[in-house]
């Protein structure tokens, strides 16, 4: 099974009797060095596991990733959940939250679709697709990565953004858990032209 995305292919394979996620970055596309070693001391029950990463001969590089059999927020969540159910929901994307910024790392692009859930019962979630997720070093960022624009804070849509901007898409990810529908729906993706 192929999935493209903007930055890489991603394939669904069967690895040394496991399902997992072959995920080859398209030609000149890199992961961020710096970014994959603080996600290397983040606890795996709080991201998606990278099992193994390199360059193929052709030059391009990979990673292979955890399977998530149970899908994404997005569908897991669809037309709403019980308050309850968000309220375990809202504890495990805290926690994921917490820890990505305790290594000062910015997601920059959380939504349903890229939070996985690894078990329903307990509820165990996992953040994933960290493409244009940076390691920050002072409190406010300045970029020119497209972002979803239903689910980023009002500053993040001129280019600047901070831990905040990740807390705003967690809120809005809740909104639309309990009300059943996303409430910034129309808002437009944009991309911005200057970068720092």
């Amino acid at each position: 099974v192929k999935v493209a995305s903007g930055e890489a292919e991603l394939w669904v394979a069967d690895g040394g009797g496991r399902r997992v996620v072959l995920k080859f970055y398209r030609w000149g596309l890199h992961p961020k060095a710096g970014l994959n070693e603080k996600l290397s001391r983040i606890s795996k029950a709080l991201i998606v596991e990278v099992y193994d990463r390199g360059t193929s001969p052709d030059g391009r590089d990979y990673e292979i990733l955890e399977f998530i059999k149970h899908g994404t927020l997005a569908e897991f969540g669809k037309g709403g959940l019980p308050e309850a159910k968000v309220r375990e929901v809202v504890r495990e994307l805290t926690d994921a939250v917490a820890a990505l910024h305790a290594e000062n790392i910015l997601h920059r692009d959380l939504k349903p679709a890229n939070v996985l859930v690894r078990t329903i019962k307990p509820l165990q979630l996992v953040l994933t697709d960290f493409g244009i997720s940076s390691v920050m070093d002072i409190s406010l960022h300045v970029t020119s990565v497209s972002r979803t624009a239903a689910y980023s804070a009002p500053e993040a849509m001129t280019g600047v953004v901070s831990k905040a901007s990740d807390w705003w898409s967690v809120g809005v990810m809740v909104m639309e858990l309990l009300q059943g529908t996303q409430p910034f729906a129309d808002r437009k993706s944009t991309r911005l032209n200057s970068s720092h």
